[in-house]
């Protein structure tokens, strides 16, 4: 599915349509190991102060003690760094703040029963947390 929705998405966020996408955002890297050129749409939170994207994808790992970004975010580009959080309780904590402003779960790729409330531990596990600083 990414393979057809990715390359659709990346058009979208690069067109003058970028301007009403909201927290889709195209986020550009050099792959640590193999050294590629990468674009990922991703989607961002704003959560206090910082700019975050919650994934389980295993790319998150270019992030471990930050890396050089560029960022498509609403028509605009901009550089920065990204980190990846290794604290699973700040992870467990901010994706609880996410959850709470979203309307629905899905919003994260999450499907949570509403009568379960997920512990720190499980919110820690299923998603990762990389922070950005632009």
């Amino acid at each position: 599915m990414r393979h057809v929705v990715n390359p659709i998405v990346r058009r979208v966020a690069l067109s003058p349509l970028a301007h009403w996408t909201g927290s889709l955002t195209l986020l550009t890297f050099t792959t640590r190991r193999t050294v590629r050129h990468v674009q990922f749409p991703v989607l961002t939170h704003q959560i206090d102060s910082s700019l975050l994207v919650f994934t389980d994808a295993t790319w998150a790992a270019n992030f471990r003690g930050g890396h050089a970004i560029t960022l498509i975010r609403r028509g605009h580009r901009y550089s920065g760094e990204a980190y990846l959080v290794e604290d699973p309780q700040e992870t467990a904590a901010a994706l609880r703040t996410a959850l709470r402003q979203l309307p629905s779960p899905r919003r994260l790729g999450l499907i949570i029963d509403p009568q379960h409330q997920p512990t720190d531990d499980e919110l820690a596990t299923v998603r990762r947390m990389i922070r950005i600083s632009i």
